[in-house]
């Protein structure tokens, strides 16, 4: 931001909610995936995100979508040097970016130091540029430039400008809109503009450089007065005809750090592609329901109760066997990693001699009763128990370790299974001999608690009590 403060769209979603308003979906979540939105539908590859702040609209930026064209380059631009130094550190690959999760399309973040107020070099070429909930922060001389530097300097073929719509403030009695003692939303904010006043300020620069305008917003509230808008005011420009690229030669900005994400490098023949899609097709077709396992609901403190689990009635008429959507199959990254692109994925199944590709109703379809689905079905199942009985291990050295940590030395443990091991009133504590050979004769009460023992594969139980 062009000055020194906390990132306006997290602070003022705060404070609209300090002021008694709270949206069904948050605010700050409607403006970023309506900019996501409409940069997806423009198809747009390269994306200046102007006046960064801390990354908030970077970071919904940075997703790959489903469609064959992505976002491969980001440029972040804000004059604070604590932002964009935060902002590095959110734009960092995180773990889901990694192994199953890796991007098929490349991905560049270039962040900068620098205002808006200033063209640089760099910056030429982008497909899009987006400024969400900035110009109203801008001194009236940084903002006189603004579209100067947008549309005469950078030309991207769409922009996104978002603001507050100051007519919407008559829904925060607080700010008493519309009197002499009106104030604004945010503490820096230079200005608010109505919906009119936006508009005129975008159209006049769209009518001089080019662009046509549309307007829309978001964050209505239920039984809102319709006159008075949207809590925010989007404004969207598209260049209307080509322009050359402006001479710019000047790097007014210091470029903080850039961040490559990796990428799925595996080249995959299409022999190798096709069964893998088979797998997949196996994996994510519709069945019939099964009754649910009780296993998957026990607890390992208690033992299953069978006579409980019984899976629902369902309408077996409401499976459609014998077909899936492509849309759900190239909804698999793995599957995007494979194919790359889906008219590649499409092509690679036109070959298959297991499934027949219908475009115009953009299915695949299938003989379910063909002995590899089956096959399919069993090699899940088999993966499926060994991952089951993986956890289960884990879970039982969990429970394991956390039953033989105590914070007080005079505190033991001893585990075994249900036998032989009975409560001794004489004794006043556990007495017998557990399945694991340990003698129990403790004269002090005890609690215990249920437990799977792994060596003998039942339910047994743990116990800590204070030595005599």
């Amino acid at each position: 931001m062009d000055s020194d403060y906390e990132d306006p769209m997290e602070v003022e979603d705060q404070d609209e909610q300090g002021m008694g308003i709270c949206f069904s979906t948050p605010l700050w979540m409607q403006r970023r995936q309506f900019i996501r939105q409409i940069i997806d539908e423009n198809k747009a590859t390269s994306v200046i995100d102007y006046g960064c702040g801390e990354a908030a609209l970077t970071s919904i930026l940075i997703g790959e979508t489903w469609q064959d064209h992505q976002i491969r380059r980001i440029a972040c631009v804000d004059i604070d040097l604590d932002c964009v130094t935060t902002a590095a550190s959110e734009c960092q690959p995180q773990e889901y970016d990694l192994g199953d999760g890796l991007r098929v399309h490349d991905l560049t973040i270039d962040l900068y130091q620098g205002s808006v107020s200033e063209a640089d070099q760099r910056l030429l070429g982008y497909d899009a540029l987006a400024c969400a909930e900035v110009v109203e922060h801008l001194h009236l001389e940084v903002l006189d430039g603004f579209w100067k530097t947008v549309l005469g300097g950078y030309s991207p073929r769409l922009v996104i400008v978002t603001t507050p719509n100051a007519e919407f403030n008559v829904n925060f009695p607080q700010l008493m809109y519309g009197t002499p003692d009106s104030t604004f939303r945010h503490w820096d904010h230079k200005f608010e503009w109505t919906r009119k006043q936006f508009e005129d300020w975008c159209c006049s620069a769209a009518q001089e450089y080019g662009y046509s305008a549309s307007f829309t917003g978001v964050g209505r509230l239920p039984n809102q007065d319709p006159a008075v808008g949207y809590c925010t005011q989007i404004a969207v420009l598209k260049k209307t005809h080509f322009t050359p690229l402006a001479n710019i030669d000047a790097r007014p900005y210091t470029l903080h750090s850039s961040i490559e994400y990796p990428v799925y490098g595996t080249v995959h023949s299409a022999q190798e592609t096709l069964f893998f899609l088979h797998e997949t097709i196996g994996h994510l077709r519709p069945r019939l329901p099964k009754p649910e396992d009780p296993r998957e609901h026990w607890n390992y403190f208690e033992e299953p109760d069978y006579s409980e689990h019984v899976h629902p009635k369902q309408e077996e008429e409401s499976v459609v066997l014998g077909r899936l959507e492509m849309e759900y199959l190239w909804s698999s990254n793995q599957v995007r990693q494979h194919c790359r692109s889906r008219s590649s994925m499409v092509q690679i199944l036109k070959t298959s001699s297991l499934v027949l590709v219908d475009v115009e109703q953009d299915l695949v379809t299938f003989d379910d009763g063909d002995l590899f689905w089956k096959e399919c079905d069993d090699r899940y199942d088999a993966a499926r128990t060994e991952e089951d009985e993986k956890f289960k291990e884990e879970e039982v050295e969990e429970i394991t370790e956390e039953s033989h940590e105590s914070d007080d030395d005079e505190y033991y443990d001893v585990q075994g299974v249900d036998v032989d091991v009975t409560y001794s009133e004489a004794v006043d504590g556990w007495t017998g001999t557990s399945t694991w050979g340990e003698e129990l004769n403790t004269e002090a009460t005890g609690w215990g608690s249920r437990a799977w023992d792994q060596p003998s594969e039942s339910w047994g139980d743990s116990w800590s009590a204070i030595p005599p």
